[in-house]
């Protein structure tokens, strides 16, 4: 291949512009936050850390064949305008992110992503908890992650239909009221809504500002 003068400059700017996490400046066990236009990989931008985003996110939803927003690159930073990564271990990488949206009633927590180790999985996860307990913030949930969620942590329930609606404004549900699988029986809240092309058993839990 022959570069031209300006395909070599083209080049010599998109290395430079290329950061990895451990190139930024953050501190040990604290949360790190970025918005939609420092991850945007199609744009110009002074951070391009998606690929290491990318890892995270695939680890944490490998059992599940992935997570239907984000199977590569590009799909970063999607709808998706808040992230927050953290550094724990010894070497200077991203070891979890949480990712969520700006919606109607506050954020809306929409993913997780940790490097398989446990105490990956229990920061991102007790970051939630935190979340999902002060005002402002809430999240759509359902198998491994209700269970954890209301067997362990008794975050709030949405249960009121009105408000459930409302907060999901534009989404075709189904509204079941109790979970037809028995599980949780007394908690009231649940409903059915397609995602990705498969019928989902939702619940929303949180704490979500009046909308």
């Amino acid at each position: 291949m022959k570069f031209t003068r300006d395909s070599f400059l083209s080049l010599v700017k998109e290395i430079i512009k290329e950061e990895r996490f451990s190139q930024i400046p953050h501190k040990k066990n604290q949360w790190v936050s970025f918005d939609s236009s420092d991850l945007n990989s199609n744009k110009s931008s002074d951070i391009d850390i998606t690929d290491e985003i990318l890892a995270l996110l695939k680890t944490a939803y490998s059992n599940a064949g992935g997570h239907h927003d984000f199977q590569s690159k590009s799909d970063i930073p999607g709808k998706q305008d808040s992230w927050e990564l953290i550094d724990l271990d010894q070497d200077p990488e991203p070891d979890a992110v949480r990712v969520g949206k700006n919606r109607s009633g506050g954020e809306k927590l929409t993913a997780i992503g940790h490097d398989g180790q446990r105490a990956s999985k229990d920061a991102v996860l007790q970051r939630i908890v935190t979340m999902l307990n002060t005002t402002g913030y809430y999240a759509e949930v359902s198998g491994t992650m209700a269970n954890f969620l209301l067997k362990d942590k008794k975050v709030p329930i949405i249960g009121d239909e009105e408000m459930v609606r409302k907060l999901l404004k534009g989404k075709d549900i189904r509204w079941l009221g109790t979970n037809p699988s028995g599980s949780f029986s007394d908690v009231e809240g649940w409903y059915i809504r397609n995602i990705g092309g498969d019928e989902k058993t939702k619940l929303l839990i949180g704490k979500p500002r009046s909308v």
